[in-house]
């Protein structure tokens, strides 16, 4: 079901919003309904810039949590489309059968296919986080979680929170900030993802993340194909 905003597309305005120690002006109102690919060229063409997932996770995190913003009609829009849509996080994944490859996409232009090889190239020389062993590349455009670091179930805002793909998706320090948000809804939160095993070739995939069953679910399951809608927030330069 698609939410009306009552904006004309027209106009656009910025919502300010905290993100550790600084702040960040999304474009409102959110591009969509509409695939991956439309969402990133209206993006591209209101010359904005493509949000990330630490930008995403702490605007959810105004929206929800912070009683200045949570009560602004931009951030009610906001989880009204968030309880009955999914929001891109311009994120691709890889599945495999080690894990999960996250990497920062240009969601404007079609998607080549990355090798595993290609990836593991791509993170020689990078750092791993100091829990769960998600490990970064040197420009941290790329993330890996290893099968192990993840469980693809319900659980507790706690574990949520230290999932080894919601920091890989998120960021170390912004992780916890999701975590606060599931906490505050009536049921836990959920992951979704593949389970490939040795042998089975990978997954390519798009993040989305939306409030299902009044609890935060995060999607890996998600297609850039023309049978799914999301919507997508730019941000102001």
């Amino acid at each position: 079901m698609a939410i009306p905003i009552n904006l004309p597309s027209s106009i656009v305005r910025g919502i300010s919003i905290p993100s550790h120690n600084k702040k960040i002006s999304f474009a409102y109102p959110p591009h969509g309904l509409s695939i991956y690919l439309i969402n990133g060229k209206k993006i591209s063409e209101a010359s904005q810039e493509f949000s990330k997932g630490e930008q995403i996770a702490s605007f959810i995190s105004a929206a929800y949590g912070n009683k200045e913003i949570s009560e602004l009609p931009e951030a009610i829009r906001f989880k009204e489309i968030m309880k009955n849509e999914w929001i891109q996080l311009n994120q691709r994944l890889v599945w495999s059968d080690k894990g999960l490859y996250v990497f920062v996409d240009d969601p404007a232009n079609k998607y080549q296919p990355l090798s595993i090889n290609n990836l593991e190239e791509k993170l020689k020389g990078g750092r791993e986080f100091e829990w769960g062993g998600v490990r970064v590349s040197r420009d941290c455009q790329l993330r890996f979680a290893p099968k192990g670091s993840y469980s693809l179930k319900g659980q507790s805002p706690l574990s949520f929170a230290k999932d080894g793909i919601i920091k890989a998706c998120f960021g170390y320090n912004v992780a916890g900030d999701l975590g606060e948000v599931a906490s505050s809804l009536k049921d836990n939160p959920y992951i979704a993802g593949f389970e490939i095993q040795e042998g089975q070739a990978p997954q390519h995939r798009v993040a989305v993340i939306s409030e299902r069953c009044e609890g935060l679910w995060f999607s890996g399951h998600a297609l850039d194909d023309d049978s799914s809608r999301y919507y997508a927030l730019g941000i102001l330069n």
